[in-house]
């Protein structure tokens, strides 16, 4: 991992002026936040990219804005990097899977590997931002993006007063239409469709970026999802649910519904029969048949959505009117649908194998387990077994009869590991034998309150009253922030404090507002945050004596809000 002084600026890559500012972005350089997890602003990379900023992150990676110095231009750079899976060597920068996660880690490499060489391909015939290189490095995976000089959609919707005409719709969102049906013809889901992955460009042409892993857009997986409420399909919120052309298809439906009635859709698992969907036709004087075609795009039943993005198209261009299609929809369905049940046996055949080899990890773990235990039982009692010191009757009272209250037999201290704590604390058995100390840590993998780890370990000889030591979860270290905007500066500090999030306060000008009260909240509300690693960043008001002026950085404002790692001028006190 190799630093390299710039004279470019780490947060835009535009050239810094002599003074060592930026004349471009408020980026402060030196005093910019960093998050210690990604690779520091002025990183090189094959001694030939230039890393900047983080610019958002999610459970499979994140993107930093960079600069290739061969082709002398600005470039996007995404790094493989699932942080429930690995972690960052702080020396080195290398990625590391976490104990007992490498093959899952290196196996999700590969798939994103593979992610790459389909972008590329892709974005040889449709309007896809192209990745222009891929390499390893760091001990995992990097994708150079071109920079187009693109803003996302959600921008463009904002700068457009937040909703557009059936005309504008209908020319804007063809040719998009056409680039996911010509994706979805070659194999490939993007399962991200929204207004924060597609870009618009100053032609008015539409691209998709964004492309992820399919574990990094279905919840309960083995990274953390990144779903887009009001966009992702129902099915993407249950690991079991199959996706398919028509979660694409949702999203799409949910993003004609957001251009041209200005509103989000609910999100999806929050819908039901019970409370519909207000329609297109009630909210704006779009055709009935638009209106019911959108409707079909959201259905909650993958059964009755529908199936293929031809028959949107086809259904956007219709008018009142019009007796016929655009395209022969019925058809074309049956065939695209011929396709996917291929897709899908083979799909199912390389998860099934898949599923095989984690099969086959856990036997042969649980046999070498096996294994140490009978090992561990011959070398401490295998002796007196010999002897007839240890009849039958108490070889099987080795297990430890919690309902009955029965001692451990032979001093022998039990497996705690696994169990809950509750559940220790309440038998009496358990209560006579040892003095418990317990002690709590935050753990990704079991839930609160159930005992992670031990001391002595199970088996070990100990007289009456010994003291176990028990380590036990207190669940993962991860909070949602919690709703603080209109909050005084007191209470919003009683309330992370409680919380144990760190925070950091930064002062705003804002007349309409009282004296002291919060603004906004980096990140917003309801994200979930690492309580080692992440900080909020809360805008407030000065207090009603407070002499002190926001800096310029303060006082910008944006159509959208700052990503967590753009600047904050902050204030290094450490």
């Amino acid at each position: 991992m190799n630093k390299s002084d710039t004279s470019l600026c780490m947060g835009c890559m535009n050239p810094l002026r002599e003074d060592g500012s930026c004349g471009f972005c408020e980026y402060q350089g030196d005093h910019a936040f960093h998050n210690p997890d990604y690779l520091p602003p002025g990183t090189s990379l094959q001694d030939r990219y230039l890393l900047g900023r983080v610019d958002r992150y999610n459970g499979e990676g994140a993107t930093y804005i960079g600069y290739d110095r061969l082709r002398k231009s600005r470039v996007w750079i995404r790094e493989y990097f699932p942080t429930t899976l690995a972690g960052r060597r702080a020396d080195t920068g290398f990625l590391e899977p976490l104990p007992g996660m490498g093959a899952q880690c290196k196996a999700l490499m590969s798939d994103f590997q593979d992610l790459c060489n389909e972008v590329r391909r892709l974005s040889i015939s449709d309007a896809v931002i192209p990745i222009l290189d891929a390499f390893c490095a760091n001990n995992t995976v990097y994708a150079i993006y071109e920079d187009l000089g693109v803003q996302s959609l959600e921008d463009y919707l904002i700068d457009h007063g937040g909703k557009l005409s059936l005309e504008e719709t209908q020319k804007l969102m063809m040719p998009l239409l056409n680039t996911v049906d010509n994706i979805h013809a070659q194999g490939s889901l993007h399962r991200g469709l929204s207004p924060y992955t597609i870009y618009i460009d100053e032609a008015g042409r539409l691209y998709l970026w964004d492309f992820a892993l399919a574990a990094t857009r279905t919840a309960k997986s083995e990274l953390s999802a990144e779903l887009f409420n009001g966009y992702s399909a129902p099915e993407q919120y249950s690991a079991n649910g199959w996706q398919g052309s028509w979660t694409d298809v949702y999203a799409l439906g949910a993003l004609l519904y957001r251009v041209l009635t200005g509103f989000v859709p609910p999100k999806s698992i929050m819908r039901s029969p019970d409370r519909p969907l207000a329609t297109l036709a009630e909210l704006t004087d779009v055709p009935q048949a638009i209106s019911d075609a959108v409707q079909k795009a959201m259905e909650l039943s993958t059964n009755q959505r529908t199936q293929v993005v031809g028959s949107v198209a086809g259904q956007l261009l219709q008018r009142e009117s019009d007796s016929t299609m655009v395209y022969d929809n019925l058809a074309r369905e049956k065939k695209e649908l011929a396709r996917i049940r291929a897709q899908e046996r083979a799909e199912k055949h390389r998860l099934t194998l898949r599923n095989i080899l984690y099969v086959a990890l856990a036997l042969v773990v649980t046999v070498l387990f096996l294994f140490g235990a009978v090992w561990y039982y011959v070398t401490h009692y295998g002796a007196d077994a010999i002897r007839g010191n240890h009849s039958s009757s108490s070889a099987e009272s080795s297990l430890w009869e919690e309902e009955s209250g029965a001692a451990v037999p032979d001093n022998a201290v039990p497996l705690f590991v696994g169990k809950k704590l509750v559940d220790i604390q309440s038998n009496q058995a358990y209560q006579e034998r040892f003095d418990f100390v317990i002690k709590e840590e935050f753990n990704d993998i079991y839930e609160a309150g159930i005992v992670v780890s031990q001391s002595p370990t199970e088996g070990t000889a100990m007289v009456n009253r010994g003291n176990v030591t028990l380590v036990v979860s207190k669940g993962k270290e991860e909070l949602e922030v919690p709703a603080l905007v209109g909050k005084t500066r007191s209470e919003a500090m009683v309330i992370l404090t409680e919380l144990g999030i760190q925070f950091e306060f930064l002062e705003k000008a804002e007349p309409s507002i009282s004296p002291d009260t919060v603004i906004t909240t980096l990140p917003e509300e309801g994200t979930k945050i690492d309580l080692k690693r992440d900080k909020v960043i809360l805008m407030i008001t000065p207090a009603a004596d407070s002499s002190s002026k926001s800096t310029p950085a303060q006082e910008a404002s944006s159509s959208r809000p700052p990503s967590f790692f753009d600047s904050l001028d902050l204030d290094d006190d450490e």
